[in-house]
């Protein structure tokens, strides 16, 4: 019907036009904040990683907008980071290289069509490399541990140009993996001198992943956005890499602009393929040859027959067993393993931590003189023929276990929280109050709780075998011990998710 067809057309033109001004706004927008800001439009795409000397007109809208995340939410982070310290800000240095190549792959994806999954990973090489630095800038040894788990833990969010059709609760579900850091960093600084820093730093980070997730959903709702009519990846690179060649010098945070020059030819005769048997004959022989008998149907034509006494098991002194020399040459090889580096036992005080490494069966340690400005740091100690016991005699400001296994701890009362972490077979009994108790990746453990520390938070996360045994409310009787749940269970109810423990009931 021609009303019919009229009608479509004019819904057609509608959203093009729509379309068309949304993009306009989302620049008019970016332009604004970069003229009240003093900054210029080539300038600051440079400095953010673009790399190109194309002005904001040139570029589409989805990489303007993210330039808004690393020109605002993203400085903002990394100067809240560099104001606490060295470790925070040597991090937040690997986060903007996550940023900028990223960046770098929105542009392309911007002007090029969709190439192969092969293609597209090998795009995001740069990006994982970036993300991997960000997460290997852990460093359970540092007074900002907490702190650098929040960000290392969340950084795999950045995965989501590879996700399809819903990127945006990848985000939200990988980004919260850092979260429960971020808790105790909070629960740790808020309401206390001089803590504020630090709660800043928490909240510009959750600040930045909102901004990139409302990104997402503004620009790539279903997936990174392509150009369906785009050129391809190569030559969408190429355009990249021209322009930034012609850029005017950019801060020196990236780097050269361009592409890394390709890798030059394989050594001479690497790539040669060599006959297995120095006397096979080639004439026409290979591949060729094998496919040319399969289409003659003349497939084993040219196999020898098998005759009865060429089997094994009618030749003398031929047996399927193993010659003892064969297995005795292999002996040496496996006995070539490097022996495991054991490192000397430390327990000594480093200006206001107590440092106590690969302690090794030692069941008298103690510290008798401590306060609570101090902090108790336990690193890989184990007990082998019966464990490795540590008593702190006074109230002390937090204490740490990591990667230790077979270890008992006797605490006073602790500041802050005692956090467990890598650990299994550990013993932790809290004689007067500790106000958080956090175990992350622990396999077995029992927590001993007094009177005085009944109103402990307990947080676990990947705990496998985690016991409180409380005191009973009868003297006389023997305390209580009670399991912490393992097993979950998920509902839909009114289109949400309700989780409660499994509740085993016997018969």
């Amino acid at each position: 019907c021609p009303k019919i067809h009229q009608a479509i057309m004019a819904d057609a033109k509608l959203d093009k036009m729509l379309s068309m001004l949304g993009e306009m706004n989302t620049r008019l927008v970016s332009l604004e904040k970069k003229v009240a800001s003093g900054s210029t439009g080539s300038g600051d795409a440079a400095a953010g990683g673009a790399g190109d000397s194309a002005s904001d007109a040139d570029l589409p809208s989805s990489v303007l907008a993210y330039d808004d995340i690393i020109q605002n939410e993203l400085a903002a982070f990394v100067a809240k980071a560099e104001a606490l310290g060295p470790d925070t800000a040597a991090q937040a240095g690997k986060l903007k290289e996550v940023f900028t190549t990223q960046r770098d792959m929105i542009l392309i994806a911007s002007k090029a069509k969709k190439p192969a999954d092969a293609e597209v990973m090998e795009l995001c090489k740069g990006t994982g490399e970036a993300m991997q630095a960000v997460e290997g800038a852990q460093n359970p040894r540092s007074d900002f541990r907490d702190h650098l788990a929040t960000v290392g833990n969340a950084v795999m969010a950045f995965q989501w140009v590879l996700i399809s059709p819903a990127p945006v609760p990848f985000i939200n579900e990988l980004a919260g993996a850092g979260q429960m850091y971020g808790n105790k960093v909070l629960m740790k600084y808020r309401n206390t001198d001089g803590g504020q820093p630090h709660v800043d730093f928490v909240k510009s980070f959750q600040e930045l992943i909102k901004a990139l997730e409302a990104y997402v959903k503004e620009n790539h709702r279903t997936g990174l956005t392509w150009k369906p009519n785009g050129v391809s990846v190569a030559e969408a690179k190429g355009s990249v890499s021209g322009a930034a060649a012609a850029a005017p010098a950019a801060p020196p945070a990236k780097g050269p602009g361009g592409p890394p020059p390709p890798p030059g030819p394989p050594p001479p005769g690497l790539l040669d393929v060599k006959p297995a048997d120095a006397n096979a004959k080639d004439s026409g022989a290979g591949m060729g040859a094998v496919f040319a008998a399969i289409n003659d149907g003349n497939v084993t034509g040219g196999l020898k027959k098998v005759t009865k006494d060429m089997k094994s098991k009618n030749q003398a002194g031929r047996t399927g067993a193993v010659p003892a020399s064969a297995s005795s040459s292999a002996a040496p090889k496996a006995a070539a393993a490097k022996p495991a580096v054991v490192k000397p036992p430390k327990f000594e005080l480093a200006g206001k931590k107590w440092v106590i490494e690969h302690q090794i069966d030692n069941m008298s340690m103690e510290i008798e003189e401590c306060d609570i400005k101090q902090t108790a740091y336990l690193y890989k100690c184990e007990g082998k023929k019966s464990r490795s016991v540590l008593q702190l005699k006074k109230k002390i400001n937090a204490v740490t276990l990591d990667s230790c296994s077979k270890t008992s701890v006797v605490v006073d009362s602790v500041v802050s929280s005692i956090d467990i972490v890598n650990s299994k077979s550990i013993e932790l009994q809290v004689l007067g109050k500790a106000p958080t108790l956090s175990l992350d990746n622990v396999n077995g453990c029992i927590l001993y709780l007094s009177k005085d520390s009944l109103d402990t938070t307990i947080v676990t996360s990947k705990c496998s075998e985690i016991n409180v045994v409380l005191p009973s409310e009868d003297e006389s009787k023997d305390p209580v011990e009670y399991p912490v749940p393992e097993q979950f269970v998920t509902t839909i109810q009114n289109g949400e998710l309700t989780t409660v423990s499994m509740n085993h009931v016997g018969a």
